[in-house]
């Protein structure tokens, strides 16, 4: 192939932002216009000039804000400036939210711009929560009971497979964004993060052998057979935060696992689902990891906080969303889940985007059985030799963490493929992508700051944290609701 071919051929030469050549001139009349060297373009786009309303509000502190020496005159942006593109996000833009219609629950398809600011929102509220900014719910030890409020920063979280899952990525991505600044100006350091399966149908059906897990009858099925919870059971649970892994030579009785340390230990640990409907599965999360480390303190939260609706109907629709018995023949007040996180999805889907399958402690004693052939595997493709005595070790190490894993089966879901050919169909894969650029469209500002009306325990007060998101973002208070109502009605697809 020729210099010249290979020229042509080249397709960063046809681009916008590519060295131009003579023919990427242009000519009006007798006038040459030179397109700018390429240094020069990528020189620009990183120093881009601020706009007005930028330099302005760079100029305030949040005391100013709060005290109201701003000039609203200066604070110039519209609705136009807070539009996300429908087509960046193929799998966040499948969210849609459920209503009450002729005594029905139906699906509402919501544009992306709400979409987009929802799920923002809810992470800024759980990393505030993990910090001890936002209050925490604690003490679910009565049936139903009211749960105290507290602030506790978190050393650890754990997020509850499946749903939960996703959510620490979001966590992880938004963190420089939300968390609060240390002395130095920097983000406080993000704490550590575990994962473990105990929602409602894990419990009851694996753990307490209880076929009927209805959300209807789970409280009823809680209560009844809680009580069966054995020290091998927390012990398992407890096997999942081990310092050190177990030895399968010589496996401990419960008793002495529950003697082990953990990395849990004096740990203040936060307890992260994805939704909260009636709160059964935190409270058992929160039962079952007080009795297996009770030298940790644990509290939970939900990254959906307006997940639930409460309605006034009829039962002549028996929807399996609604709580409590049926009675046909009169009105009654039940609750429906207004929203979903996205990737929680139909039963037919039911693991697609979250990155972890379903509890299957077979899968665990496969791989514990089949620990030789791969400890051989990654002793043959070391990039080095290895000593008899490292050999060992590989064989030994494997081995006790398999055991570990097998041992704590009943609270970790299975690994599963997440390429395009797997069980996952390539679907988180798609839920991150789409997380990381909801990131850059909220550092270009295009996200419009709603803020959630429910009065947390802000450092400042709910109105004040508000205020300083609204001035921050270049919004007039005065124009506030004018831009929501806007931007509220544009179409789904816009």
């Amino acid at each position: 192939m020729s210099k010249e071919t290979l020229k042509n051929s080249n397709p960063e030469k046809s681009s916008a932002n590519s060295e131009p050549s003579r023919q990427d001139n242009q000519k009006i009349g007798r006038k040459t216009i030179k397109t700018p060297p390429i240094h020069k373009i990528i020189h620009e786009k990183l120093h881009k000039a601020l706009e007005p309303w930028e330099e302005y509000v760079n100029t305030l502190s949040d005391q100013d804000i709060l005290d109201g020496n701003f000039d609203k005159s200066k604070l110039t942006r519209t609705a136009e400036d807070f539009h996300l593109d429908y087509k960046l996000y193929p799998f966040l833009r499948r969210h849609t939210e459920h209503a009450m219609g002729n005594n029905k629950i139906i699906d509402i398809a919501k544009n992306i711009d709400y979409i987009g600011y929802s799920y923002t929102r809810y992470t800024a509220d759980l990393i505030n929560q993990i910090c001890g900014r936002y209050k925490v719910e604690k003490n679910f030890e009565e049936f139903k009971s009211k749960r105290e409020k507290i602030q506790m920063p978190a050393d650890h979280i754990i997020y509850l497979d499946k749903s939960g899952r996703p959510l620490s990525y979001l966590v992880n991505l938004f963190w420089d964004e939300f968390a609060p600044k240390d002395k130095d100006g920097h983000p406080v350091k993000r704490p550590p993060h575990s994962f473990a399966n105990l929602d409602r149908i894990s419990v009851l059906q694996n753990l307490l052998q209880e076929n009927d897990a209805n959300e209807n009858n789970a409280w009823i099925k809680w209560e009844k057979h809680k009580n069966h919870l054995t020290p091998y059971h927390f012990a398992m649970l407890r096997s999942l935060f081990l310092k050190e892994p177990l030895d399968p030579d010589s496996p401990p009785n419960p008793e002495e696992v529950m003697k082990m340390p953990t990395i849990l230990d004096g740990k203040k640990v936060l307890i992260v689902d994805e939704v909260e409907f009636g709160g059964l599965s935190m409270r058992m999360a929160e039962c079952l990891l007080q009795n297996a480390i009770p030298e940790a303190t644990f509290a939970g939260t939900t990254f959906w906080q307006d997940a639930t609706s409460p309605v006034t109907t009829d039962n002549s629709n028996n929807d399996k969303e609604f709580e409590g018995g049926i009675d046909r023949n009169k009105k009654v007040n039940k609750t429906f889940l207004k929203a979903l996180p996205v990737w929680y999805h139909s039963d037919k889907n039911h693991f697609q985007g979250r990155g972890i399958g379903d509890v299957e402690p077979d899968f665990y004693r496969k791989q514990y059985e089949q620990t030789n052939e791969d400890a051989d595997a990654i002793i043959a493709n070391s990039s080095r030799p290895l000593s008899e005595e490292e050999k060992l070790d590989i064989r030994k190490n494997l081995r006790a963490r398999r055991f570990t894993e097998l041992y704590g089966a009943a609270f970790r879901g299975i690994k599963i493929s997440l390429g395009p050919g797997g069980e996952d169909k390539g679907e988180t894969r798609r839920l991150t992508k789409d997380m990381q650029q909801l990131l850059a469209d909220y550092r270009a500002k295009k996200i419009f700051p709603w803020r959630n009306p429910k009065k947390l325990n802000y450092e400042t007060t709910a109105a004040e944290d508000y205020i300083i998101q609204c001035i921050r973002a270049g919004i007039s208070p005065d124009n506030y609701t004018k831009i929501k109502k806007e931007i509220d009605q544009r179409p789904v697809k816009d």
